[in-house]
């Protein structure tokens, strides 16, 4: 049934001139449909004028969560299912490109989300959350 779901992405996102080259391929910049809302961030590895657009760092991340919460809330949704990239973790390896991480997320922020994830459940769909890995 048309509108009953909708897909938000928080993530890095790095794009070259061939785009199996992208970081992460697949991924968006853009929203592609009112159903598909996605919220990139530029990799710290990154250098600052590769992509001035968009914005880098667990502050802009911490910030992308807001907005991405906002259009949550805003839809409605009965069942909020969320999947959480723990390699945006800072010191983590599997998101790291010539020993710079792509994020730098801490466990505050880790802790942080999952309190405003609860928060957004609570206010639009009774607090039902499933989270996986």
């Amino acid at each position: 049934e048309k509108g009953r779901l909708l897909y938000t992405s928080v993530h890095l996102l790095e794009t070259f001139e061939d785009s199996d080259q992208d970081f992460f391929p697949g991924s968006g910049s853009s929203n592609h449909s009112d159903a598909v809302l996605n919220f990139p961030l530029c990799p710290l590895w990154s250098p600052p004028d590769m992509l001035p657009h968009l914005p880098r760092g667990r502050l802009a991340w911490r910030a992308r969560v807001q907005e991405m919460l906002a259009a949550v809330e805003k839809f409605g949704p009965s069942l909020l299912l969320v999947s959480v990239g723990f390699d945006a973790s800072e010191g983590d390896e599997g998101s790291t490109q010539d020993g710079i991480a792509g994020l730098d997320l801490t466990h505050g922020d880790f802790e942080w989300s999952g309190k405003e994830i609860g928060r957004c459940a609570s206010k639009c769909c009774g607090g039902r959350v499933v989270s996986v890995l």
